[in-house]
């Protein structure tokens, strides 16, 4: 593993982290925080105000971000909107209920420069309920957080390996970014659109999926109406989005996904 790429000519000197929120204050406040406190490089945060009316617009502008806004639509033309304003050579495509871990962006730079051509590479996510990778409860809302359990946790964990695993969150090369266009805003504002990204990517450069284990991310998943994508309540739109996919590319979700494995 490279551990001087800090020192490098051809660095990843940070990312640009896309983070397009809605009606998410609390989670977003944690989040913008972890950044702060966690990150080693120069990242640049690209934030999108898609719609919200809970104070995030004033709170941000009483603390000095800089940021976009619009009328509510969707994550996946939200992750458009902030790449049009990203200057890295590589994108995060985040969420507003992400806490970032320590040395997070280092550690997945570090993994990039070495294995890159091979490798498309994620974060390892931990959750607190329905957890689809790591489950380790540290609470489900900012009040109940609980930071120093989740960072003992992370410390006892950590394992210097990678994992076979098709993610759904994760940084992709602006070259990438832009020759298959970002995400196809179709599938606003549910379902489907983060698979269909992993499809174009996949067939521009045909690369193995996986999670990096000592990269991690908290990921609070919060239920109910406030949510960026609320699925149950657009449950027939993501039904439409599930077909249009399905046309699109021949195969069923369940066929995609072996299809990414290879």
């Amino acid at each position: 593993m490279i551990h001087n790429i800090l020192k490098g000519e051809n660095m990843i000197d940070g990312f640009s982290v896309l983070l397009p929120t809605y009606n998410m204050l609390p989670y977003l406040q944690l989040c913008l925080e972890s950044l702060h406190k966690h990150s080693k490089l120069d990242n640049q945060i690209c934030i999108l105000v898609d719609g919200s009316t809970d104070g995030t617009i004033e709170w941000l502008l009483e603390n000095g971000y800089e940021f976009q806004q619009r009328s509510h639509r969707g994550a996946f033309s939200g992750w458009n909107e902030c790449a049009k304003k990203a200057e890295k050579d590589y994108f995060f495509i985040a969420e507003d209920d992400f806490f970032f871990c320590p040395s997070w962006d280092l550690r997945l730079a570090e993994w990039l420069e070495e294995l890159s051509s091979e490798y498309i590479i994620g974060a390892n996510i931990i959750e607190p309920i329905h957890a689809s990778y790591i489950y380790y409860d540290c609470g489900s809302t900012p009040e109940d957080f609980d930071e120093q359990k989740l960072l003992e946790f992370v410390k006892a964990q950590g394992e210097h390996s990678l994992k076979a695993q098709v993610f759904s969150l994760f940084p992709v090369s602006k070259d990438d970014w832009l020759a298959v266009g970002g995400y196809d805003e179709i599938y606003d504002p549910v379902a489907m659109g983060t698979r269909d990204l992993q499809m174009k990517l996949h067939k521009l450069k045909s690369r193995k999926w996986v999670i990096a284990n000592d990269v991690m991310i908290y990921h609070f998943k919060p239920q109910g109406p406030g949510r960026v994508m609320p699925y149950k309540a657009d449950q027939s739109r993501a039904e439409v989005n599930v077909k249009y996919f399905e046309r699109k590319w021949g195969l069923s979700v369940e066929e995609s996904e072996r299809y990414l494995k290879g």
